[in-house]
């Protein structure tokens, strides 16, 4: 028996669709993963370190520690830390470089001196400011996880990860404190994740991409801001 009209419509509908689907997963896995240009240092976008300013993330980190603890504001920037501050613009920092800023002294205008330096140059920056980071283990890893309380909330992300940009928003929005760690140019950053994972009981097949969100220990591979929310009261309550 022939198929009527109406159901090969219907059939050819659904075989549309599906390709539709299809096409747009294999976009979207292509943005998730494709690398940006690498940028020189003079070549960077000029941003505004302000009081003012809405969109900037403010990374500080506290005396005698590696571990940066973030503010979604700058005047939540603790004073004896702002010699050096890792300033996140909400587009994002072109990779491999960071803006540098000294938040204790203004100019006229209320605008703070800031560089763009190579990740590299911070870490050494870090080492002379705030102490070597922590030495390897038998296997040559290092792991900053021990180093950062268990309520605080952690986001592993990438530069290149849309779903992180959506993330981070929300989390200032909310004015939530977040320690971020981006993947690629943090060279603890990996090591950690797979280490605060195992303790959270994850499998790997969890660990495939980016964010990978950490709230009182509990993990959240991508960004699920409703099971977010429920995890923060319950890590208050508690």
């Amino acid at each position: 028996m022939m198929p009527s009209r109406g159901t090969r419509r219907t059939t050819i509908s659904v075989t549309l669709l599906c390709i539709m689907l299809a096409a747009c997963q294999k976009e979207d896995t292509a943005v998730r993963r494709e690398k940006p240009v690498a940028v020189a240092p003079a070549d960077a976008p000029t941003i505004r370190v302000h009081a003012d300013e809405t969109g900037h993330i403010y990374r500080y980190f506290p005396t005698g520690q590696r571990a940066a603890k973030t503010s979604m504001t700058l005047d939540g920037v603790p004073e004896q830390s702002r010699d050096l501050v890792l300033v996140i613009p909400e587009a994002g920092a072109p990779a491999g470089l960071a803006y540098v800023a000294d938040l204790r002294t203004a100019n006229e205008g209320g605008e703070y001196s800031y560089k763009v330096v190579h990740v590299q140059e911070l870490d050494k920056a870090l080492d002379e400011s705030r102490g070597a980071a922590e030495a390897p283990d038998a296997a040559g890893n290092t792991s900053v996880a021990s180093s950062v309380a268990s309520d605080e909330v952690i986001m592993f992300s990438a530069s290149w990860c849309g779903v992180c940009t959506q993330a981070r928003r929300w989390f200032r929005n909310k004015g939530i404190e977040v320690v971020e760690r981006d993947i690629e140019k943090d060279k603890n950053a990996r090591t950690a994740m797979l280490d605060m994972a195992k303790k959270a009981g994850a499998n790997g097949s969890q660990l495939n991409g980016v964010p990978i969100i950490f709230v009182n220990g509990q993990m959240f591979p991508g960004f699920d801001p409703y099971k977010i929310q429920a995890a923060l009261k319950s890590a208050k309550s508690s």
